[in-house]
């Protein structure tokens, strides 16, 4: 008898046990698992969030800048850029275009990486000059230089491309910019 009772105890006792680790492995994968996902989904919002309030901090300087320089604006009560009148660059003037130019993007506190003037607009006899130009630095030095250009060079016709980008790995950016400039008759 002891033998069908000790039997019936060991079968009685491993159902018992894979009831019970049934039971853990159930309440892991209903309760734990789904848990554990919606946690890492979490993690991921929560660095995404982070690296997009680190590019705000980016912007904060210039952000300030605008403001004040609105502030300015509305007090004034002045609703565009003051245009400056000056003289119509020359013919065979690319020297003194170039002098201009980093002359503005100095005062700016910008690095000039290039200024290209387009040799067929010279050439040609247009009456204009298209220039590229290319510099580098501050995001919120780029408001002070275009204004600077604007009155270095008052005979800028119109802006035909801009284009600022991110330089890798720093704070640093690039402005390409392509105009063209009255050029009086020789």
């Amino acid at each position: 008898m002891k033998s069908k009772f000790a039997s019936f105890l060991q079968t009685h006792n491993l159902i018992f046990i894979l009831l019970c680790l049934t039971g853990i492995l159930g309440f892991f994968l209903l309760v734990i698992y789904p848990n554990q996902k919606r946690a890492a989904a979490l993690d991921r919002e929560i660095e995404t969030v982070r690296t997009q309030i680190e590019k705000q901090k980016i912007f904060i300087p210039m952000y300030e800048q605008l403001r004040r320089i609105q502030k300015a604006v509305k007090e004034t009560g002045t609703d565009s850029l003051p245009l400056q009148k000056g003289k119509i660059t020359g013919a065979g003037d690319t020297h003194d275009i170039r002098a201009r130019i980093k002359h503005a993007a100095e005062e700016s506190r910008l690095a000039v990486a290039a200024i290209q003037p387009d040799v067929e607009t010279i050439i040609g006899n247009t009456g204009k000059i298209r220039a590229s130009i290319i510099v580098a630095g501050g995001y919120s030095d780029f408001r002070a230089f275009l204004i600077k250009l604007s009155r270095e060079l008052p005979s800028i016709e119109y802006t035909e491309h801009m284009e600022i980008r991110r330089l890798a790995d720093s704070r640093q950016y690039e402005l390409l910019l392509d105009i063209w400039i009255i050029q009086a008759s020789t």
